[in-house]
């Protein structure tokens, strides 16, 4: 099989259209290394976030006095979780 040679404007369009396949490769694969990346530490911190607020909505709750050692603990790992990100 043989191909017939590409004038002038259609070699033009050809090295375009590869600058843009090639372009399009390097954003992919930067997208890529991107989500990659950052998937486990917004993942974190979603779950941080919810942890946190779970907790304050427990602890916030009217408690009968039997729940009172439930919330002092709640209380006390939520000023640990608290700490433990400062350090950080």
């Amino acid at each position: 099989m043989s191909f017939r040679q590409l004038s002038s404007e259609e070699e033009k369009l050809e090295e375009q259209v590869w600058a843009c396949w090639e372009a399009f490769l390097y954003t992919m694969q930067d997208a890529s290394e991107f989500v990659s990346v950052q998937t486990p530490v917004i993942t974190q911190t979603l779950e941080d976030t919810y942890q946190v607020s779970w907790l304050l909505n427990l602890s916030n709750c009217t408690c009968s006095s039997s729940m009172v050692s439930t919330r002092s603990l709640l209380w006390n790992k939520l000023y640990v979780m608290h700490c433990i990100s400062e350090e950080e």
